[in-house]
């Protein structure tokens, strides 16, 4: 992976779409923020790789199904 300095990711408030990509996990980041885009489908479980990871904002998008487990929440859906 070309991204072994990148520390954080800040791609909110553009007007991306699709699914959030599972490589996005590969990167060792400290903060990711995706939020105000228009993701669909499901957090990837990519990101439970990412150990480092201390701020991940995904709101205000349209993300279904369960949040990880490696997040420390059970049962809890997204969407509305």
């Amino acid at each position: 992976m070309y991204f072994t300095l990148l520390e954080v990711l800040d791609l909110g408030e553009n007007k991306f779409s699709g699914n959030i990509p599972e490589w996005i996990g590969e990167i060792k980041l400290i903060a990711l923020r995706l939020h105000k885009n228009n993701f669909t489908g499901r957090i990837p479980h990519s990101l439970c790789k990412s150990f480092r990871l201390q701020i991940l904002d995904l709101a205000h998008n349209n993300l279904r199904g369960s949040i990880p487990h490696c997040f420390g929440w059970h049962d809890e859906e997204l969407g509305y």
